[in-house]
């Protein structure tokens, strides 16, 4: 462990080891100590999670692919298994409505802390998909398409 003070700018770096980095997923706290003389002054410490689980791939429900409905709001359902790592971020699900299979053209686009989501489509068909990701920026696998007709 290194420390460097720069007493002009009351600046303090402290470098940690590389045998303790990369860091586990996990809960951490840190905090800063300070001595004038022999006294040791009050401090805070600080808490951070690090998450490096990829959110499972949504699966979804309804409506069921080649479905022919009318045209409305058509209420999309989708869940995933929870991952087991005690520290893992929220999870947001995105989901997309695309005009073409391959995604050029999407339409429609949500993302929230949903599971379910109410859109109003006009005639056409459509292509659906979810995708999860966390505030960590762990992104799941896009699940899989689903074709959509409104009449």
């Amino acid at each position: 462990t290194s420390v460097y003070s720069n007493p002009a700018s009351n600046i303090l770096e402290l470098n940690l080891p590389s045998s303790i980095l990369p860091l586990e997923p996990g809960r951490y706290f840190w905090g800063v100590k300070a001595y004038i003389g022999s006294v040791e002054q009050l401090y805070t410490v600080r808490t951070f999670f690090v998450d490096t689980v990829i959110p499972n791939i949504a699966l979804l429900d309804l409506p069921n692919s080649n479905a022919s409905l009318a045209a409305d709001t058509i209420t999309f359902t989708w869940h995933f298994n929870p991952t087991s790592e005690t520290f893992s971020a929220p999870v947001n699900s995105t989901i997309e409505i695309a005009t073409d299979v391959n995604f050029t053209t999407i339409t429609k686009t949500e993302t929230g802390i949903f599971y379910q989501k109410d859109i109003i489509l006009s005639t056409g068909t459509y292509y659906w998909r979810v995708k999860n990701s966390d505030k960590a920026g762990n992104q799941s696998p896009i699940s899989e398409v689903r074709t959509l007709v409104i009449n």
